[in-house]
């Protein structure tokens, strides 16, 4: 736990994107109760974008989210809720 791991798995998997792949965007999203998930976001540039219900289990549960947008790799942590 806490040796960031997270953080730079999907930092080289967001660089093979933008570089390789010439996607200019990524929309990411995670559930309110899953703050950690939030911070890796952050942590990587993610920026908040809009509050949104998602459906879990085949639409069985529906939970609260919040969706991110990191746009052409630039690496800004700014965000509305201080790391979402």
């Amino acid at each position: 736990m806490g040796r960031g791991l997270c953080d730079g798995s999907v930092k080289c998997v967001i660089d093979f994107a933008m570089t390789m792949l010439a996607i200019n965007e990524i929309v990411g999203r995670y559930a309110k109760d899953n703050p950690a998930s939030g911070k890796v976001m952050a942590k990587l540039g993610f920026q908040y974008e809009k509050d949104i219900p998602y459906a879990c289990n085949d639409g069985a549960v529906i939970r609260q989210g919040i969706q991110c947008r990191l746009c052409g790799g630039k690496q800004n942590a700014k965000s509305k809720n201080g790391g979402f």
